[in-house]
């Protein structure tokens, strides 16, 4: 690759991610230790090309998978639905993570919640809001007929 367009790729990445100059430099630095392109070599001008495009596949994923956000509410709806908890109401170490993980493989075929990407991870936390919506409305409806019972007697 020519001088000139090794330049154009390194200052074209940099914008495309929003690098501001003293960061290119650093990068520069970091990847050649040397503080201007011109004592660079054409192949440390290409392994500071080879870095930024690294750098921007690896951002390109990180927007893709769900946040650490979506992570955590996905775990608060499994403690409020009791997903850590056998059917006898013991804590059992690693239940919830089965449970959720079980989920996901039947919904999208994916083994572990945290895979998801953002979109998924929303469309698996409204499921889950609704089955806790449908879990609340049948305790509901197990305490009206309780209450039902009881009078009846």
């Amino acid at each position: 690759m020519e001088r000139n367009k090794l330049y154009k790729a390194i200052y074209g990445l940099a914008k495309e991610l929003s690098i501001d100059k003293d960061e290119l430099y650093s990068i520069l630095w970091r990847e050649t230790k040397k503080s201007s392109m011109k004592l660079c070599t054409d192949a440390e001008l290409k392994c500071v090309v080879d870095y930024l495009k690294l750098y921007k596949n690896t951002n390109a994923l990180q927007n893709k998978s769900s946040s650490t956000a979506q992570r955590k509410k996905i775990v608060a709806l499994a403690y409020s639905l009791g997903w850590d908890k056998t059917s006898c109401g013991q804590y059992q170490k690693g239940l919830m993570d089965k449970r959720l993980n079980g989920l996901c493989e039947k919904q999208y075929g994916i083994s572990d919640f945290r895979w998801l990407n953002k979109e998924k991870a929303w469309a698996f936390i409204e499921t889950l809001k609704k089955i806790k919506a449908k879990q609340d409305a049948d305790a509901e409806n197990q305490e009206h007929d309780k209450n039902m019972a009881i009078a009846a007697t």
